[in-house]
């Protein structure tokens, strides 16, 4: 059975969103989205709007700085994106200082919103794909829509209906679209019926037992009044008190409706408190007024404003305990330019939100293809990882073939999602095993080898059993035979690689890359040993290279820009060297599905560690230098901490990660202080 869902900003100074789920006895929830599964942290300034759509909620808000409308989805474990929606969407940038609203029609998910700074009621749209739209709601008799409140929408008798107060008065609208023209924009007061209903706020409104029904708080009143539309003639304008029940409900805000369980369920903030109210209607008589707080369930949700309501029909979200360190898996990826034939596609389906300006939709290609903004490419999230993952030397700062004084565990937990192990043979009689190492070691003694390649494997899979939303990448290459003959032995050593990987969530046989929710929970494997993809998609590049393009094959049908010079760099100053290589590897144009891989640490001399963390962190400092995609990037000694004037302890991890969610949580320019271009150079 779905469940009804509610959506609301916390109270007080909270810009936080949060949710509450009622499955027709027990209220549970009244927890923030960011101790939900996902490691996003939606905020807004007004009101969240939601809708179920493709089996997802959607959800829109302002958000909490400036005007700007962003987006964020659940898909009934995990929480996603918490993104603008122009950077979901280059063709669109909508924006607004108030609440959006929802609704789906004709297969689309319209947005309807009052523009920044102005009256106009805006309209986009999404086809489940990418977004369009951003254009004032004109009539076809010219008229542009207006308001100064969030407006509502509804679909009824297959019209979209957009209800709102008008601008500047408190007299309510009225305007509807047919999916070609819109029509209308005129008091309710002017069409048929001959009621006036009035309000200082946006009202809402939902479609039960066959009427388009309007519940609105009154005008300078507290207490909510009724109207409905049965298909031709307006009635009511009524005091909800007046009808059956005599429910006495007030609020000062905007209220909100939704039919579930055969009742039509209104919330509301109560007037002059927090908490939000319930009441419902079954048909015949109105019950409730009743905070969620007295009712099953023991939680007490309280908003500032009023909340949203949408349908779910999922698990509950999960709730993380304790503090989130380092959550980086946003499950949102950067736009990047569309490949050659494909873009934003929806057969046959032509909106008209404006007047005179049609907007096509034009038919996707390729089918059903997962959308680069619900579901992207994995290649296409910004990653961080770690070079050498396995050479870790806890106990000393560091040695000749540690890169690490982390254990896997800590690497996973402070961010790292992008693991480069490599392997040591081991043979006993007929037996192959494997160990983690750094680089060939003649002799056979054990100074390059470092833990057991089945404990690394062991470790990822506790790290993923606890975050089955997020998925890691491991890139496998044997550096040491130790020994073993690959000619005579190659086969069997294969196969008993082969053996230790199926026992683990891994992604083989797999020559695509796969999208976000094939990866949950799974290990993806690049394979730099040979060609054969049940160890990982192939990807033998060697190594020490500038960028360079490594083309696809008929087992890796994608391209990957690779970046991976080690040594050899200038005797003077190869920091600058390496640094511009790693930033010319950034800025490498690429489409969507095209790989990279950016090796960030180096040696000097042959010997010493050269790292550049330092400098890249003062790069990223000035706001117009950061790059809206990092691809997959690799570093040793990934928690050196730097100060700067806005964050006191500042990761090249974090800055990385954070160009997923737009540099969410560092929005600031920054200076190094102290001499932080070289604090950890050499």
């Amino acid at each position: 059975m779905p469940k009804l869902g509610l959506f609301y900003r916390g109270k007080g100074e909270s810009t936080e969103i949060f949710t509450s789920i009622y499955d027709g006895t027990t209220w549970a929830g009244d927890t923030s989205i960011s101790s939900q599964r996902g490691g996003i942290t939606p905020k807004t300034k007004s009101a969240p709007a939601a809708c179920l759509y493709n089996n997802r909620i959607l959800m829109v808000y302002n958000g909490h700085l400036g005007s700007n409308i962003f987006m964020s989805f659940f898909d009934g474990v995990t929480w996603g994106s918490d993104q603008k929606i122009s950077d979901l969407s280059r063709e669109v940038d909508p924006k607004t200082d108030q609440a959006p609203t929802l609704v789906v029609y004709n297969d689309l998910l319209y947005m309807f919103y009052v523009g920044a700074g102005s009256t106009t009621i805006y309209g986009s749209w999404f086809d489940g794909w990418q977004w369009h739209g951003d254009i004032p709601i004109g009539t076809k008799s010219g008229s542009t829509v207006k308001s100064d409140q969030p407006p509502t929408a509804v679909v009824f008798n297959n019209k979209l209906y957009l209800i709102y107060k008008g601008a500047g008065v408190v007299k309510l609208y009225a305007a509807w679209f047919d999916g070609g023209d819109w029509d209308g924009d005129k008091p309710i007061s002017e069409l048929p019926g001959g009621i006036d209903p009035w309000s200082d706020r946006g009202p809402a409104a939902a479609v039960f037992n066959d009427r388009l029904v309007l519940i609105y708080k009154g005008a300078q009143k507290d207490g909510l009044f009724i109207s409905w539309l049965d298909g031709s003639t307006w009635s009511g304008d009524q005091k909800l008190s007046d009808q059956a029940g005599h429910l006495d409900a007030r609020t000062d805000n905007a209220p909100n409706l939704l039919v579930f369980d055969n009742k039509l369920w209104l919330a509301y903030r109560g007037r002059g408190n927090p908490a939000i109210f319930i009441s419902w209607f079954d048909g015949s008589s109105w019950s409730g007024d009743v905070s969620i707080a007295s009712r099953s369930g023991m939680i007490n949700p309280e908003s500032s404003f009023g909340p949203g309501l949408s349908l779910m029909p999922f698990p509950d979200p999960v709730v993380t305990t304790g503090y989130r360190v380092q959550q980086t898996m946003d499950m949102h990826t950067k736009p990047m330019p569309a490949p050659a034939g494909g873009g934003a596609v929806k057969g046959g389906m032509v909106a008209k939100v404006g007047p005179g300006a049609v907007a096509a939709v034009p038919a996707r290609s390729g089918g059903d293809q997962p959308s680069p903004i619900l579901d992207p490419l994995i290649c296409d999230i910004s990653l961080m990882g770690t070079h050498d993952s396995a050479a870790i030397n806890t106990w000393l700062p560091t040695t000749a073939y540690a890169c690490h004084n982390m254990s896997i565990t800590q690497q996973l937990e402070a961010g790292v999602r992008v693991l480069d192990v490599r392997l040591k043979v081991q043979k006993s009689d007929s037996t192959f095993t494997f160990v983690t190492c750094h680089g060939p070691h003649s002799g056979g003694t054990p100074i390059n080898e470092y833990q057991s390649f089945v404990s690394l494997l062991d470790e990822c899979r506790a790290f993923l059993s606890s975050r089955t939303w997020e998925f890691l990448v491991m890139s496998l290459k044997i550096d040491d035979w130790n020994s073993v003959d690959p000619g005579r032995y190659g086969a069997a050593v294969y196969d008993a690689l082969r053996a230790v990987l199926q026992a683990y969530p891994v992604i083989v046989n797999k020559s695509d890359i796969p999208h976000l929710s094939e990866a949950m929970g799974k290990i993806y494997l690049i394979n730099r040993i040979n060609e054969d993809l049940s160890l990982g998609v192939p990807m033998n590049f060697g190594d020490n290279r500038d960028g360079f393009w490594l083309e696809p094959t008929d087992k890796r049908q994608f391209r990957v820009y690779i970046q991976d010079r080690y040594k050899g760099l200038p005797l003077i100053d190869p920091w600058s060297t390496k640094f511009q290589l790693f930033i010319d590897a950034v800025k490498q144009p690429r489409q969507r599905g095209e790989m990279l891989i950016n090796f960030g640490s180096s040696t000097y001399l042959g010997v010493g560690k050269l790292n550049i963390q330092g400098r890249l962190l003062e790069y990223l400092g000035v706001l117009a230098n950061r790059p809206t995609s990092f691809g997959w990037s690799l570093f040793d000694y990934i928690n050196v901490t730097y100060p700067t004037n806005a964050y006191p302890a500042l990761t090249v991890t974090q800055m990385v990660n954070a160009a997923t969610s737009n540099y969410r949580d560092f929005p600031s320019a920054y200076f190094m202080r102290g001499n932080g271009r070289d604090c950890y150079d050499g």
